[in-house]
């Protein structure tokens, strides 16, 4: 018998032993060559975040007056849903101000043109002199002293909602840009192209009244019942609407109460002091303020209009029916609603008012 050598033995013997078995699988690759296959990447949805709307503003000032008693500066706070009265502020400025019990001319008081700004400060004018009041250091600073008074009211301002920027009409009947930090006061413009342009435009006209945009760049001017916007960076005078107040009013009345929002894309003003216009400068839309809201048929007398610092609330004062109202309108949403506390504390303490001033 043939002897089969060793290692052959070894071979048959691994061959029978794979037989009874399940197929060898074939060698895979290396773990160490594999290169892991990733999906394909699919890109994160963008979500833009939500920046809610900011709140209505806090503070809103105001003068209220009643014959038989005395008048008075307030400031509305929404976040305390109360009100609280300023004369402190009138010391030394409007006669019996700080008076216990003392009256205040209703007369003197329509000279304030008061303005909220900021944490409840206060801008008001009196005589020739533009004040700011700080009711909580109860801090009143003399912001200007060459105001020119209107026939009824003291010298027309406006103030940025930093309260860094003033504006105002001077005596000589110029507009006035001046920074209320005396450290910038080399930096007060007395913009006298503005009166350049009007004499080429109609002759010498009166500023009527003034508002400001929150950067100081764009003001709003109503200048003997004609609407003019007018830009600070590249000076030029612009007439908001193609007619004037009295041709929109049909009648001899010109635009009354002017304002500008804080971003400078929207202005309101009153015309022939009855009705209110919301003028969108990006588009030229013009919306009027529905008065359904107040439950009345009769005339409505726009005193005061004003932004605020939300730029979407616009607070508009009204006479009606005999009762001195506040409300605040939603540009946006377009309602109209009453500030019903605050109309509260006017109607318990201050009903059958004279004309008052936000």
């Amino acid at each position: 018998m043939r002897r089969t050598k060793p290692w052959i033995g070894a071979v048959l013997a691994l061959l029978l032993a794979g037989c009874g078995g399940p197929p060898a699988s074939p060698p895979g690759p290396n773990p160490a060559q594999q290169t892991a296959i990733m999906p394909a990447s699919v890109p994160e949805a963008v979500v833009a975040p939500v920046v809610p709307p900011p709140p209505p503003p806090r503070y809103l000032a105001f003068t209220a007056c009643r014959e038989d008693r005395a008048g008075a500066l307030f400031l509305w706070d929404a976040a305390l849903m109360d009100v609280f009265i300023l004369n402190a502020a009138l010391a030394g400025v409007v006669p019996d101000g700080k008076q216990v019990g003392g009256p205040v001319d209703c007369d003197q008081l329509a000279q304030l043109n008061p303005r909220a700004f900021g944490k409840g400060k206060v801008l008001f004018s009196f005589g020739t002199k533009v004040f700011v009041y700080d009711p909580i250091t109860e801090e009143r600073i003399t912001a200007a002293t060459d105001g020119r008074p209107l026939v009824d009211g003291g010298p027309i301002a406006a103030i940025t909602p930093d309260g860094k920027l003033l504006a105002y009409v001077s005596f000589r009947g110029t507009l006035v840009l001046k920074p209320t930090d005396p450290v910038y006061a080399t930096k007060t413009r007395e913009l006298t192209d503005i009166a350049a342009e009007l004499d080429a435009l109609a002759g010498p006209g009166v500023i009527w009244d003034v508002d400001l945009s929150a950067d100081g760049t764009l003001l709003v001017l109503n200048v003997d019942g004609t609407v003019y916007l007018y830009d600070v960076a590249t000076p030029g005078l612009i007439q908001v609407v193609p007619l004037s107040g009295t041709a929109l009013a049909g009648a001899g009345y010109g635009f009354g109460r002017v304002a500008i929002s804080p971003n400078g894309q929207l202005i309101a003003c009153a015309i022939a002091d009855h009705r209110l216009l919301v003028i969108d400068l990006a588009t030229g839309l013009v919306d009027v303020v529905p008065y359904v809201n107040l439950g009345v048929n009769g005339p409505v007398g726009i005193l005061d209009v004003v932004f605020g610092e939300d730029g979407r609330s616009l607070y508009i004062g009204t006479l009606v029916a005999g009762s001195y109202k506040v409300w605040r309108y939603d540009v946006l949403n377009e309602t109209l609603r009453a500030l019903a506390i605050l109309n509260n504390v006017l109607g318990e303490a201050w009903d059958d008012v004279e004309p008052c001033q936000l």
